[in-house]
């Protein structure tokens, strides 16, 4: 049998062990048995300072007491606890304390020891003061140690949840948004334990978390953490939800909305006229080729205008400003074509005199939504050979 094995409390407040050796029950603290010498015990330390323990916090380091027997004869172990007006703000672990494991129970012999371990747990505010008794057949019985420690206030946790609403605007039905980043922060004074996020309201199909790192989870005062939502709707029309972060913080609001609007999908028209490769040399009609291609997506035809133009100075101008030589509309089906454009005397005439002429050639498209697309880049004209 294992001494001090269940812990009661008498209405004094000091927490005592049952007596488990018959012949110590039938004396007094600090008598021996006839013709035997009384038992002599030292207990060190003879107190135990603890450090501030918050209230409700996490404890510090445990106070150790070593009991020795000092004497030739073997001292018998009766009980244990702690006592005095704030023992309830300390403990005696019995678990952790091998006195508690002697063999024969409560049987401590000459020379050996064993250790009683309490801690220091506030139940408030302030300064606290208890006792560790020893009682025992030893002459010093009861071994009195003081017990000292302060408290200080509990540590609160608080949560702050940035932004606490978010409006995704209008998205296309059936496609999604680029997401939105929501932080949770630790804002309090203690540790902030976070449980799982959860999406409520009207319309939760239409919103989903593709990021989240904070649940399940105790973050430390100032650290955060990162959500992230996209909105996907589908149909048409304002859509509204929200997402809750559960957390420890009383009172605190982690609570976002999130509102869109679904808007149907608009078939999008364009067309877009590439000018394709070299100019082929110009014609002695003094025409000049353009080989192009027209792209459609949702058009049967590519209209607009093509449009030679080339830097003043090259025509023998007095300005750098750009001069059209040539243009025509055009009205193309999907595919390769080849457009004639007739240019100007003065753009012949350069040609003719320098051989080539730098140009831009740009074609302008119309769009579906009555827009126009401009592709502009720049090719050489070249004169025709001289006959043979």
């Amino acid at each position: 049998m294992r001494v001090f094995e269940d812990m009661t409390m008498r209405s004094t407040g000091k927490r005592l062990l049952p007596c488990l050796l018959a012949a110590a029950c039938l004396l007094l603290p600090g008598t021996a048995l006839a013709d035997e010498p009384a038992p002599t015990i030292s207990v060190s330390p003879d107190h135990f300072a603890f450090g501030p323990i918050n209230v409700g916090g996490e404890l510090g380091e445990p106070g150790e007491f070593t009991v020795t027997n000092t004497g030739s004869g073997t001292a018998h172990l009766d009980s244990a606890g702690i006592t005095g007006t704030d023992h309830l703000s300390f403990a005696l672990l019995a678990n952790a304390s091998s006195c508690y494991f002697l063999e024969p129970a409560g049987e401590l012999a000459p020379g050996a020891s064993c250790t009683l371990v309490t801690i220091f747990d506030p139940v408030d505010e302030g300064p606290h003061g208890a006792s560790l008794e020893l009682i025992s057949d030893a002459a010093s019985s009861p071994d009195v140690m003081p017990l000292t420690g302060t408290g200080f206030p509990r540590l609160l946790p608080g949560a702050t949840l940035d932004p606490q609403a978010a409006d995704f605007g209008s998205q296309q039905s059936g496609t999604a948004s680029s997401s939105r980043t929501f932080t949770l922060t630790s804002s309090g004074s203690g540790d902030l334990d976070i449980g799982i996020v959860t999406l409520s309201g009207a319309d939760t199909d239409q919103f989903r978390l593709t990021s989240n790192n904070c649940s399940n989870r105790v973050m430390a005062s100032g650290d955060s953490c990162q959500i992230q939502v996209v909105f996907l709707p589908e149909g048409t029309g304002s859509r509204s939800a929200s997402f809750t972060v559960t957390t420890d913080a009383d009172g605190d609001d982690t609570t976002v909305d999130l509102t869109g609007t679904a808007t149907t999908t608009e078939t999008i028209r364009r067309s877009r006229v590439l000018t394709e490769g070299r100019l082929p040399r110009v014609g002695r009609s003094g025409k000049q080729v353009v080989p192009v291609r027209c792209q459609t997506s949702n058009m049967d035809r590519c209209r607009g205008r093509l449009t030679l133009r080339v830097r003043g100075r090259a025509l023998g101008l007095r300005h750098k400003r750009l001069v059209t030589i040539g243009s025509r509309p055009y009205s193309l089906s999907d595919g390769n074509h080849e457009l004639g454009v007739r240019l100007g005397s003065r753009a012949r005439q350069s040609l003719h005199r320098h051989g080539n002429l730098r140009v831009r050639v740009i074609s302008t498209s119309r769009q579906g939504d009555g827009s126009a697309r401009v592709s502009d880049v720049v090719r050489y004209l070249r004169r025709s050979r001289p006959a043979a």
